[in-house]
């Protein structure tokens, strides 16, 4: 006990650091608990919500479409007031009603009766082949609305014809509701069984909407009333309609409960997606949300609760497994603390005694060289002549030189390295260390061949080493390699391209959406329009012209897919940001103003990256004004001073500014918002501007910002010019068709593409035959020439996933016919193939899609060459 009480101040006083070391680490274990258990349940609360708000909204959006094609119904009435049977069945089937709008039990049309009227409308339905002989159920009353047109989409229906649904109370007032109004209006949770079978009990819900005769004011409510014709009335199975808003599989992590009202009783269910309340009564869930939204003039009570899929798809484990690995930290700190602490108790007596002793230089030069060998990067330290003197372990990794065998030769002759791009060997930063006395590195990146010829890329810098009056008496060159942080990068890149296209999406899907309808109302009027056919050419003119228009927007967004490594090809950028930040800015609120220099200077850069860059600073800008604004672009040329803006050198330089007038980026955000994945957005992964930065500083460039909080922020690009000027592209020549003949061969794995082709030729004059892999163009081309009736050109398709391509269809007709003449056609307009399509033996290239003029031209002038080759019009 006395030596207890004894040792043990002793031990506190020497192992304090050690307890405070896990005193302070507990600390944050705690923290990090309690924070992941709180991240825990908000992502679980937040993934709920999401799967909450998803299936609302497919509720809200879903219900319109079903009235907007009862609106079209009624306009059947609008364009003729007396529909027949046939007409009403053939206007049905030609919509689909049943498979694009599923959960509509039955589509009819009730048809007003006054009492006065009765009679006489049933003596006209009794002349008719498929009509009611009696208005259900029997018996006067002032107004009848019999169905005078039904059409059941489920199977197990039938009749109905005759029914009056105005005698039923609960559609009644409805009914009065929707005519007065002039509004699609519908009943609360009603049984279906008088609408068809009645061994069915299906429940649900009815639309009506009103239909006017033709030419009678419905200005006021009188006017509606005395203008009523009927209605048009659509029964919805509720289960059937859920299903076909939500898929047949229910969603397995959230239970979806539909009621018609406020109420949430049995009585008023509408929908159930796992019947809980038929198997005895609601389970406790995790998580639960009450929501209501209108429907038409109904209120619907949705109870949103979690399944026990979606617990199990928790992570309510990661709090635990997080403090059980923050306590094994904590206490392995306590444990290298404890060695560190009794590690320098023993070096202190180590000291003391070395200092005693003649031998201090020689122990600490041990520790000098423990120290090199240990560190991360690879040193290799000189003499003033270049010879070696050391050579860390990192470095015999990388230069694959052993320091037995490095010590004493030239650095020159171990250390190779060279150009990234270029593969001209790069200057030497130990000559310029030498030379300056300064510390000098490599501009960029290098490659550095090992002695095995392993290359990796490394970055590197030489520093002199000086003697105590100043000299300088060797260099120590310090390098790492690099090559893993640059496929990061490129990762970062791919990633960030992924972010945007989210982004870009809605604006794509506008424009796409605007050249269908282009399409698709073009293709309505030339049908109606059958009887003119000056008429029908005007619409096929229009049609082509939205059909071009949607391949622009597609090469559009296949250059701005292009990305990967930079290779650079000399541009003049103007075109390049102009149409990369109208592209961005598709479908937003955002305008842009562009000021651009018309003598801009070229720049050497990989274009896909460069519009990547443009894209992502301009969607940035579009987050930062939510509420729209105006976006300024702007290009200049400028000239620097060595050290004017490092790290750039002096000489001539491209800036474009792109300046927003948003939010602002707040000062403690300022020096991160280049980092990856940080952001302070909800949804967003912070990979946009990281990847901007990192595609400028691969172009030797710079990129910098300069923001004010609530007033915006601009950002500045630096790229360097180059002298040379930019090769401009021969203008194409007019759109014309040529005539011409020929034999012609189309190898095309799309038959509508064959026909299609086939049919353009033979228009232009071509006698034309048809394989549809690069096998059967083989056999039809050798048939055709050993019958001396030869082929003038091959049409061949790049790609044709169940048979021999174009790529090897043309290497062995080459082989067969060294004087062949091919063309080849691709979607892929950016294949190596179609790129470099005179390497690979083909004679022209046309990309698809193609108009008929420019397939007879390249035809025409690929039938006439003799060695030049010829491309089509992009």
């Amino acid at each position: 006990m006395n030596w207890l009480l004894t040792s043990l101040p002793q031990h506190l006083r020497r192992m304090w650091v050690a307890y405070l070391v896990l005193v302070l680490s507990l600390i944050p274990t705690a923290v990090v608990y309690y924070r992941v258990k709180v991240n825990v349940e908000l992502r679980d609360r937040l993934r709920f919500e999401r799967l909450v708000n998803d299936e609302r909204a497919a509720i809200v959006e879903r219900i319109p479409h079903y009235v907007d094609e009862m609106m079209g119904v009624r306009g059947l009435f609008a364009a003729n007031s007396s529909i027949n049977t046939n007409q009403w069945r053939q206007y049905l089937a030609s919509v689909e009603v049943q498979k694009s709008y599923p959960g509509i039990r039955t589509l009819g049309y009730l048809e007003r009766v006054n009492s006065a009227d009765k009679e006489a409308f049933l003596t006209r339905q009794r002349t008719l082949r498929e009509a009611a002989s009696q208005i259900q159920p029997v018996g006067d009353r002032p107004v009848y609305f019999p169905v005078v047109f039904v059409n059941h989409f489920d199977p197990g229906l039938h009749g109905g014809l005759g029914l009056d649904h105005f005698a039923e109370p609960e559609r009644q007032p409805v009914m009065s509701l929707a005519g007065d109004t002039g509004e699609a209006k519908a009943t609360g949770k009603v049984s279906l069984n008088t609408d068809g079978d009645t061994n069915r009990n299906e429940t649900g819900f009815v639309i009506y909407l009103p239909v006017y005769r033709n030419g009678e004011p419905t200005a006021t409510v009188e006017q509606r009333q005395a203008a009523l014709q009927g209605f048009i009335f659509g029964n919805f199975a509720s289960d059937k309609l859920m299903q076909g808003i939500f898929g047949s599989q229910p969603n397995v992590f959230v239970d979806c409960e539909v009621f018609d009202g406020k109420e949430t009783t049995p009585d008023h269910l509408l929908y159930n997606s796992d019947d809980i309340l038929d198997s005895g009564g609601k389970q406790p869930h995790e998580l639960f949300r009450k929501v209501t939204i209108p429907v038409l003039n109904r209120t619907w009570t949705i109870n949103f609760s979690s399944l026990p899929s979606f617990e199990a798809d928790s992570q309510r484990n990661l709090p635990a497994i997080a403090l059980i690995c923050w306590l094994t930290l904590s206490f392995l700190l306590f444990g290298i603390t404890c060695a560190e602490v009794n590690a320098r108790a023993r070096s202190e007596r180590i000291t003391m005694e070395l200092r005693k002793s003649e031998a201090a230089l020689a122990a600490e030069k041990e520790r000098l060289a423990v120290t090199l060998y240990s560190i991360g990067d690879g040193v290799i330290t000189t003499n003033t002549t270049g010879c070696v003197l050391s050579i860390n372990k990192v470095a015999e990794q990388l230069t694959g030189w052993p320091q037995s065998e490095a010590l004493g030769k030239s650095l020159a002759t171990m250390f190779k390295i060279v150009e990234e791009g270029s593969r001209e060997p790069a200057p030497s930063p130990l000559e310029a260390a030498l030379r300056t006395g300064e510390i000098c590195g490599l501009a960029r990146p290098a490659i550095l061949i090992a002695r095995d010829g392993t290359e990796r890329v490394i970055a590197d810098s030489a520093a002199p080493i000086r003697d105590r009056d100043g000299g300088v008496v060797g260099a120590v060159v310090v390098f790492r390699d690099v090559t893993a942080k640059q496929k990061t990068e490129a990762e970062l890149l791919k990633e960030s391209k992924l972010e945007s296209v989210g982004l870009l999406a809605g604006g794509i899907a506008h424009d796409f959406n605007n050249i269908l309808q282009g399409i698709i109302g073009n293709l309505s009027l030339a049908r109606m329009s059958s009887q003119s056919p000056e008429k029908i050419l005007d619409r096929l003119a229009a049609m082509e012209k939205s059909a071009l228009r949607a391949k622009d927007l597609t090469q559009q967004l296949v250059m701005f897919a292009r990305g990967g490594a930079p290779i650079r090809k000399r541009a003049q950028l103007n075109d390049s940001i102009k149409d990369t930040a109208l592209l961005a800015l598709n479908g937003t609120k955002v305008t842009c103003e562009f000021s651009l220099n018309a003598d801009l200077w070229p720049a050497d850069v990989d274009e896909g990256q460069f519009r990547q860059v443009i894209n992502n600073i301009v969607l940035n800008a579009v987050l930062a004004m939510p509420d729209g604004g105006k976006i300024e672009v702007q290009s200049e040329n400028v000239e620097f001073a060595a050290g004017a803006l490092p790290p750039l050198g002096a000489g001539r330089y491209i800036k474009i500014s792109i300046t927003d007038h948003g939010v602002g980026i707040r000062p403690e955000h300022l020096p991160r918002i280049f980092d990856p994945y940080f952001t302070t957005r909800k949804q967003a992964r912070g990979l946009g501007l990281a990847s901007a930065y990192s595609v400028i500083r691969k172009h030797d460039g710079q990129i910098n910002v300069e923001t004010q909080v609530g007033q915006g922020s601009t950002f500045r690009i630096y790229l360097p010019a180059t002298v040379k000027p930019v090769e401009v592209p021969a203008p194409e020549g007019d759109q014309k068709r040529f005539f011409g003949r020929g034999r012609v061969l189309v190898m095309d794995d799309e038959a509508d593409i064959l026909m299609l082709v086939r049919e353009m030729l033979e228009l232009t004059g071509y006698e034309v035959e048809v394989a549809a892999d690069g096998s059967e163009a083989l056999k039809r081309y050798m048939a055709a020439k050993n019958a001396n009736n030869p082929f003038s050109v091959v049409i061949m398709d790049l790609t044709v996933p169940q048979g021999m391509g174009g790529k090897e269809a043309i290497r062995r007709l080459k082989e067969l016919d060294p004087e062949a003449k091919a063309i080849v056609s691709s979607g892929y307009s950016y294949d190596p193939v179609m790129a470099s399509y005179r390497d690979f033996g083909f004679s022209g290239v046309i990309p698809k899609p193609y108009i008929m003029e420019d397939l007879s031209r390249i035809v025409e002038e690929v039938i006439s060459q003799k060695n030049a080759p010829v491309t089509a019009a992009r």
